[in-house]
């Protein structure tokens, strides 16, 4: 992605993909959602969580994984891999 024919044919694949898969794109933005929440809280961790124990850590991340922007995230959406599943609580 560091050359710019390579940044623009990739572009205009991402954007023919994104404009035919029609209904399958709203379940696709909540897949998305949910992985920028999960790589958020493991930054966090990385960062600032490091130096605590691991008991401070798992507590940190079961109060974070109880807010109600986590839950709707990381709740009910299609499966990534086999769109024919419905993925329940994470």
């Amino acid at each position: 992605m560091h050359s710019k024919p390579v940044s623009q044919r990739f572009g205009l694949m991402l954007e023919a993909f994104c404009r035919g898969c029609g209904m399958y794109l709203k379940h696709l933005n909540r897949q998305v959602e949910a992985m920028e929440k999960l790589i958020n809280l493991t930054d966090i961790l990385k960062q600032e969580k490091k130096d605590e124990t691991q008991k401070m850590q798992m507590k940190f991340l079961v109060e974070q994984m109880r807010r109600p922007d986590y839950m709707e995230a990381l709740q009910g959406f299609i499966c990534p891999l086999n769109p024919v599943h419905q993925l329940g609580n994470l």
